[in-house]
């Protein structure tokens, strides 16, 4: 499943992505999770915050994110 997610978004911590996607984005990223995931072990839970990234979380402590839509110095 990490696999899957790490094609939409980027990992925070071991088992939690974050991911901007579109509306159809979301239905493929969910419909590929559904299709592979364990509904006796696995667990997939999906947090849709409107409004963006930036309206939703407070970060405290070092926050490795990284906005892939502003431009990146290499």
């Amino acid at each position: 499943m990490a696999q899957v997610c790490k094609n939409y978004g980027q990992r925070v911590q071991l088992s939690l992505f974050e991911c901007r996607v579109t509306l159809a984005q979301l239905e493929d990223l969910e419909a590929k999770l559904l299709k592979i995931m364990d509904l006796e072990k696995d667990s997939l839970r999906i947090y849709v915050l409107y409004g963006g990234r930036e309206k939703s979380l407070r970060a405290h402590g070092k926050d490795r994110y990284t906005d892939f839509d502003e431009p990146l110095i290499l």
